[in-house]
């Protein structure tokens, strides 16, 4: 049959990294925010991941996906394996920070974005 690579998980730290390609685009009207990325591996999630999490806030209190999902409220957790989300119902006289975060089968959230 054919070979089978065996992933190895057994580092010190499982916190995967922030997904890769982080895109945010907001919509004419200000009301939505598309935030996409691309997909960790397995060997980067250092486990398969569960979810990333979404975080949105206005820019002065910072500290649903594209095929269907879509986020309201802050945060907001998408499926492992969705690409994107569209964050919506926001004030388009607002500035916000958008992170991704992303959590593995561990638990681990790797950093933001």
């Amino acid at each position: 049959g054919d070979p089978v690579e065996i992933v190895d998980f057994t580092e010190e730290s499982n916190s995967p990294p922030p997904p890769n390609n982080v895109t945010v685009l907001r919509s004419d009207d200000g009301r939505e925010i598309l935030v996409s990325w691309t997909p960790l591996t397995l060997v980067e999630a250092k486990s398969l991941i569960q979810f990333y999490r979404v975080t949105f806030d206005p820019v002065s209190v910072s500290r649903k996906r594209q095929s269907g999902a879509t986020c309201s409220q802050s945060p907001c957790d998408v499926p492992g394996a969705e690409i994107s989300v569209m964050i919506t119902g926001l004030d388009p006289s607002t500035s916000y920070v958008v992170q991704v975060f992303v959590v593995n089968g561990g638990g681990s959230e790797g950093p933001v974005l």
